[in-house]
């Protein structure tokens, strides 16, 4: 029996340029914060974390509306996320359904 499948890819948008001035640790901490807004995210709308890679998380869904509302509740959540050297983060956001 298939099932339906939404994939919802996230990463931070221009990463390279939002670190590569910072302190390792100031570059780990800014990831950590995001992979952390992003999975609390991602369960709280029944997602799971199928990867970490990089800068980028894969979320799986069984709905494409809680995959939806998962992406738009990041991004409103990565602009309140103020960083001390960069201001809010921005996202690139991904959706896919597989069937």
């Amino acid at each position: 029996m298939r099932k339906e499948l939404t994939v919802l890819f996230v990463d931070i948008a221009g990463s390279t340029a939002t670190v590569v001035n910072q302190p390792p640790e100031v570059a780990l901490a800014l990831v950590q914060s995001f992979m952390e807004v992003v999975t609390n995210i991602a369960l709280a709308y029944c997602g799971d974390v199928k990867d970490y890679e990089g800068d980028g998380a894969l979320l799986y869904f069984e709905s494409v509306a809680e995959a939806t509302q998962a992406a738009l509740a990041i991004r409103d959540a990565l602009v309140r996320m103020q960083t001390a050297h960069s201001g809010p983060l921005q996202a690139r956001l991904s959706l896919n359904v597989a069937v």
